[in-house]
């Protein structure tokens, strides 16, 4: 098991990032496209849409509102259990600046430098989505095959 942790400090409260990271009309423009739709209240199902590579379902294992958000995401097959968790901790350490961390933690056994790279722009698209309102993404460069 995978389990990586990252950091950053954002120009916003604990609340707008809130609105970022549960809002279906921001999500996808910090994170690469990709769609979640839920009701974001602990228990219930999510589903993950990437225009043109189809969905993924997942649950929400914590909602605890501009403070916690944790889903499992599966497979693709619903009564998989979870092959990958993402949990977002956001705490004000000032007015107006939030401590936002992202674990991401999954089942692969081998490191994967552009998987963390990956988590690293997501968190930036996060950082820049709330801090200015800005909708512009950086992808992340296609996978390279070996």
């Amino acid at each position: 098991m995978q389990n990586r942790s990252f950091a950053a400090y954002v120009g916003a409260t604990p609340e707008q990032i809130w609105q970022v990271l549960t809002d279906p009309d921001l999500m996808p423009e910090f994170f690469f496209g990709l769609s979640i739709e839920s009701d974001w209240r602990v228990g219930s199902k999510l589903v993950l849409r990437s225009p043109g590579t189809g969905h993924a379902v997942g649950y929400v294992l914590a909602a605890d509102r501009c403070r916690r958000l944790m889903f499992g995401i599966t497979s693709g097959v619903e009564n998989d259990g979870p092959t990958a968790w993402m949990t977002w901790e956001m705490a004000e350490i000032q007015s107006g600046v939030t401590r936002v961390a992202l674990h991401h933690d999954d089942l692969e056994d081998e490191p994967d430098a552009e998987q963390d790279e990956d988590i690293l722009r997501l968190l930036g698209n996060l950082k820049t989505a709330a801090e200015s309102g800005r909708r512009k993404s950086v992808k992340p460069p296609p996978r390279r095959t070996s």
